[in-house]
């Protein structure tokens, strides 16, 4: 029940981030700066304290659009160009990070800019970035746990 809220909450601040970054490109700089405030903010929201295997699950349900959308984009399903709606998906439903990709507009590779690349691997880089956070959250919870058994045992 508490993942359900964490996924709930996650989409909320993905809509009106995505919304407030759209708004804000018209501000140059400051729609670079409301994303990174929306990769902090959502980093902290899946800091919360569920357990490890909840916070993973509201992870990859969070993220399932982009992962439907990239595969959808990358495998050409169907004809009628549905790659290139797909991608559109994409591009939408990652419109909070989308100025932070447009950096890397004048790179390229095989003739495709990079932020091309990075786009359609964005909901497995963010998936494994998130992953990473709850992981490190983790491993520093065991270790102060670890570090106050030791002190609470008498005759060490």
């Amino acid at each position: 029940m508490k993942a359900k809220r964490l996924i709930i909450r996650l989409y909320f601040i993905h809509l009106f981030a995505g919304l407030a970054i759209a708004l804000s490109m018209y501000f140059a700089g400051f729609d670079i700066v409301l994303s990174l405030v929306y990769v902090i903010i959502t980093v902290r929201e899946v800091l919360t304290k569920l357990k490890f295997a909840a916070k993973v699950k509201a992870i990859i349900l969070w993220q399932l659009p982009g992962i439907i959308s990239s595969i959808a984009s990358v495998a050409a399903v169907g004809g009628w160009g549905q790659a290139n709606y797909a991608f559109f998906i994409l591009e939408f439903f990652y419109t909070p990070l989308l100025p932070l990709l447009t950096v890397l507009t004048n790179y390229s590779f095989a003739s495709l800019p990079l932020y091309y690349y990075l786009l359609l691997s964005m909901p497995f880089l963010l998936s494994a970035f998130y992953w990473t956070v709850i992981k490190l959250q983790h491993l520093i919870y065991c270790m102060r746990q670890n570090a106050a058994d030791a002190l609470s045992k008498p005759g060490r």
